[in-house]
């Protein structure tokens, strides 16, 4: 019996391949249409999370691509709605790089997106990102401030989380990555 080939999956991958060849030739795996945060090696993860144009447009010429919108000169051209979405799913897909960021340094155990494809997010951001947006990371028991975590309420608890940024942001530096391998 012939394998099926969803169509949707087909065309899905066609565009992912031709989105991805700007990733591909700047990061040193291959990104693909499954690939998670996880699977960003840790060299590429700490380019992504860090402060400054050329990170935070890396990301950008990402979504534009996936959504089939040219590359970062168009995005000049955009009406200012167009450009909130795109800068929306960017600030999003940031929180998410920092989230892995956060979980390889061991201090926190899980987050929302976590299990989902990087470009499926991107695809289905309208109805992901209000589903993940409503549930927090969780915070690691190793953690020093697990304790006030727990009994923090769930916008607190976000406050802590995020207050983790600056000092991952230190630590985790292209620099102090290696090789390019992750540490998974």
């Amino acid at each position: 019996m012939a394998d099926i080939i969803s169509l949707d999956r087909f065309k899905l991958q066609a565009v992912a391949t031709k989105a991805l060849e700007y990733w591909n030739k700047r990061f040193p795996e291959k990104l693909g249409l499954d690939t998670r945060f996880a699977d960003l090696t840790d060299s590429t993860l700490a380019f992504l999370i860090q402060p400054g144009e050329e990170s935070i447009w890396a990301t950008y010429e990402l979504i534009l691509a996936m959504k089939n919108l040219g590359g970062k000169a168009r995005f000049f051209f955009m009406e200012d709605k167009e450009k909130m979405v795109i800068i929306d799913v960017g600030m999003f897909l940031l929180d998410q790089f920092r989230f892995e960021c956060l979980k390889r340094l061991g201090w926190i155990d899980s987050y929302p997106a976590e299990n989902y494809p990087i470009l499926e997010l991107i695809n289905n951001y309208d109805v992901l990102s209000s589903k993940i947006r409503n549930q927090n990371p969780i915070l690691s028991k190793t953690h020093p401030r697990y304790d006030d975590f727990q009994r923090a309420t769930k916008l607190d608890k976000e406050v802590i989380i995020r207050r983790l940024f600056p000092e991952a942001l230190k630590i985790f530096t292209p620099q102090n990555t290696g090789d390019g391998s992750t540490s998974r």
